[in-house]
């Protein structure tokens, strides 16, 4: 089991929920349509029980933080191509991606269940998670769950087209380097997970 990091998709002026106002009513926020790029302003919404963000401009998740009582997160047709940002949502049930980019990776199911890494979400894309996914998820969370959020792809096999490729073994030795030397684009944050 390996880790990648793929940069393909920038975006100069992104529209955050900077300047949004966010109304929560019976439960449900709809910010659909909002040509969002970036989750930066995201608040705790403490009654929100869904939320709706679809046909968005997101890349990943970044500033996305825990929600106390959201079971439904709709993500659909955003340009979605890692899990960065994400955080554990206390009580989320099910998640829906597709057709996001990172769809397309083969074990992307695998690590939705690794970075959520709770007995409350029972499915992706409206598909229930079996019970080897959750063992497997479970198992390897503690391994693979930060570089996950850091924006890293779970993988089998090497990729010719990932910036930067490496086994969880490499990975953890690289990450507790106190001289990690990162490619250009791919410096760490100076907070959280180092990538």
């Amino acid at each position: 089991t390996g880790l990648q990091k793929d940069h393909c998709i920038q975006v100069d002026t992104p529209r955050s929920l900077l300047n949004v106002r966010i109304l929560c009513g019976l439960g449900a926020v709809s910010l659909r349509n909002q040509s969002l790029a970036s989750l930066e302003g995201m608040q705790p919404q403490l009654d929100m029980n869904e939320l709706f963000l679809q046909n968005n401009m997101l890349a990943d998740l970044d500033h996305f933080i825990p929600q106390p009582k959201l079971k439904e997160l709709r993500l659909e047709n955003n340009f979605i191509i890692s899990f960065k940002g994400f955080c554990t949502q206390p009580k989320l049930e099910g998640i829906w991606l597709e057709p996001n980019p990172i769809c397309m990776h083969p074990h992307y199911r695998l690590m939705v269940a690794i970075v959520q890494n709770n007995n409350y979400l029972v499915r992706i894309d409206d598909q229930l998670i079996d019970r080897e996914d959750r063992l497997l998820a479970r198992a390897l969370a503690p391994y693979v769950g930060d570089a996950l959020r850091a924006g890293w792809l779970l993988d089998t096999e090497p990729s010719r087209d990932a910036d930067f490729d490496m086994t969880v073994e490499e990975f953890q030795h690289f990450h507790a380097s106190p001289h990690a030397q990162y490619p250009m684009g791919l410096e760490p944050e100076r907070s959280g997970m180092q990538r």
